[in-house]
């Protein structure tokens, strides 16, 4: 049960259940005393949603420790809306020191927004949970993010899952106007200069980042297109996309490489090159071409650092003005 927000501070308080506008500090699994080691990265988590991969908290923890093994590190969950449910599934995959769920609704005072930065400031590795990621970019400024980049800059580990991926782009699209479900593929690359797709920069300072924009749920809802349309609205003249599946995580190390893991059934990870800049207004997206890497196997590599990879790949060309819009298949390159 929470310990925020739920009871009220009287003898005869009734519970009730946890509303979506709760500011909530559940109860911490693990260890009472925070771990003293300082973390052996930095490292990031780039999870597509569809479930937990198990083995991308495994590599967490190996990051935080340094491959010490046994417990330590100390994880924050931050999520807008309530559930506590992470904190035992990340427990469970591996031996961190302890984990900790704090729900910070969009409306959070400054006051609340405090006090989930004290305990942030005191962890290792901070992932951000799914759900939307408007309530998320609301934060930007506040001290709240700023503690999140302090676990990062020295040395720890930030991650996400669905809309917690979506927010690790230097550029965010951040659903403030259209929903993730309205601003589609079909839809964005017949009018990519819609105003249902609004951005928010810059919420964190992630270098292997820098330049990038991530998205989710990849190819079981075809966002290839929408994520190219994301690319060519940006200023930058070079601009890379980062599309994970369902079931997927693309975990980055301290020197800007990056690696597939899976849960069952996962499925691979998409790095997307091509250039800002290349939407007209009132005009159908294209021809705009791409040179995609996709990680298929968690024996290939990315080089954030280089924009190369080890794995294979293949150019895409994306038009909005044909059909099909695709110029070969953009998951598989045939």
């Amino acid at each position: 049960m929470p310990i925020d927000a739920i009871f009220a501070p009287t003898s005869t308080a009734v519970a009730r259940a946890p509303d979506v506008g709760d500011f909530i500090v559940y109860p911490r699994l693990g260890a009472p005393e925070n771990d003293p080691r300082p973390p052996q990265g930095p490292g990031l988590v780039l999870s597509g949603g569809g479930g937990h991969v198990r083995d991308a908290y495994r590599w967490m923890h190996e990051v935080i420790t340094g491959g010490r093994g046994g417990r330590g590190g100390d994880i924050v969950v931050l999520r807008a809306t309530p559930d506590e449910s992470y904190a035992a599934e990340i427990m469970a995959a591996a031996p961190f020191n302890s984990v900790q769920v704090i729900c910070v609704p969009e409306n959070a005072t400054p006051a609340q927004l405090d006090r989930a930065a004290a305990i942030v400031a005191q962890a290792e590795g901070v992932f951000f949970a799914g759900g939307q990621q408007s309530r998320y970019v609301a934060w930007k400024g506040t001290a709240l993010v700023n503690a999140v980049q302090k676990v990062y800059n020295r040395g720890g580990v930030v991650g996400g899952t669905s809309a917690g991926l979506a927010i690790l782009g230097e550029h965010i699209f951040d659903g403030r106007v259209g929903s993730s479900r309205q601003v589609t593929t079909d839809a964005l690359v017949r009018a990519p200069d819609s105003p249902a797709a609004s951005f928010t920069d810059e919420l964190l300072a992630l270098p292997p980042l820098r330049d990038a924009v991530t998205d989710t749920h990849f190819r079981e809802r075809d966002r290839f297109g929408r994520l190219v349309v994301f690319l060519a609205r940006q200023k930058e003249p070079r601009v890379l996309g980062i599309g994970v599946d369902e079931k997927t995580a693309l975990v980055i190390d301290r020197h800007g490489v990056g690696r597939l893991t899976r849960e069952d059934g996962g499925g691979n990870a998409y790095l997307i090159a091509t250039r800002g800049g290349q939407v007209r207004a009132g005009r159908p997206l294209g021809p705009v071409t791409t040179r995609v890497t996709r990680l298929d196997d968690p024996r290939t590599s990315f080089d954030f650092s280089a924009w190369t990879g080890t794995a294979d790949s293949y150019e895409v060309v994306v038009d909005g003005r044909r059909r099909p819009i695709y110029s070969v298949d953009p998951y598989t390159g045939r």
